[in-house]
């Protein structure tokens, strides 16, 4: 859901391309540390990459793809910083992982 979230956040702003090119660039950084990532980052260009994405974690234990899932979060957020700047990425970010985090947590089994 946060990606998706921050997909649909930014694509105005830098394009359907440009946030899936900070993905792919994310997940080139991240698949070192988390090896099981690579046939994500395999997936052809111009492919979606939010449902091998999401397939991806959903395989992994709850530890591991938390630890992932923050490590990719935070390798985009320096790539997004790198080219906009930190003020700039910091007001674009913001209401999409609040937005994402206010949700029920993992062990929360009401509706």
């Amino acid at each position: 859901a946060t990606w998706q979230t921050l997909h649909a956040s930014l694509s105005p702003i830098i394009g359907q391309r440009g946030v899936a090119a900070l993905i792919r660039r994310s997940l080139y950084l991240t698949r070192d540390a988390h090896p099981w990532l690579s046939p994500v980052c395999d997936t052809a260009a111009g492919q979606d990459l939010l449902a091998p994405l999401s397939s991806a974690l959903l395989l992994q234990t709850e530890p591991e793809a938390i630890a992932a899932h923050g490590a990719l979060l935070g390798n985009f957020r320096d790539l997004l910083a790198t080219l906009i700047g930190e003020s700039l990425t910091e007001r674009l970010l913001r209401p999409a992982l609040d937005h994402t985090s206010s949700g029920p947590t993992a062990e929360d089994i009401t509706p």
